[in-house]
């Protein structure tokens, strides 16, 4: 059972990966053309006042997905955590990066603030989560 539920969280993680990369390499930036997101979040994303902030959107999920696969690995080290965020720093950098060889699409720093802020929210959730004890009644 440990076993699946760790190979369902790395399937997660990588599908994550993709999506990030597949939206933020696409040419045009909005995603109102993706069917598979909800109407709301395309409305809310597309508006050009979230323009940077919706860089946070996926990388909030991607890190719940990590922090929940570090539990799953039960390595609940302060150090795993801390490079875990450091690998989606890393990855952020790269998905942004990668938007300077995109003709219509230029890298930006304000990107790379909300998505680094995005993975460490994302983060601290299952983190603060497992530190949480719920006192049982007998």
């Amino acid at each position: 059972m440990k076993q699946a539920a760790q190979g369902l969280g790395f399937f997660l993680l990588v599908v994550g990966i993709v999506l990030v990369l597949v939206l933020s390499w696409k040419m045009n930036p909005n995603v109102g053309e993706y069917h598979f997101l909800p109407d709301w979040l395309s409305a809310w994303a597309d508006r050009l006042s979230n323009n940077q902030k919706r860089t946070a959107v996926p990388f909030l999920g991607l890190g719940i997905v990590a922090g929940v696969f570090l539990l799953l690995l039960q390595n609940r080290t302060s150090l795993a955590w801390l490079y875990t965020w450091g690998i989606l720093t890393l990855f952020v950098m790269v998905a942004e990066f990668g938007q300077y060889f995109i003709p219509s699409r230029q890298p930006d720093m304000k990107d790379v603030f909300w998505g680094i802020s995005g993975s460490a929210l994302g983060l601290l959730i299952p983190f603060l989560g497992s530190k949480v004890q719920i006192p049982l009644k007998k």
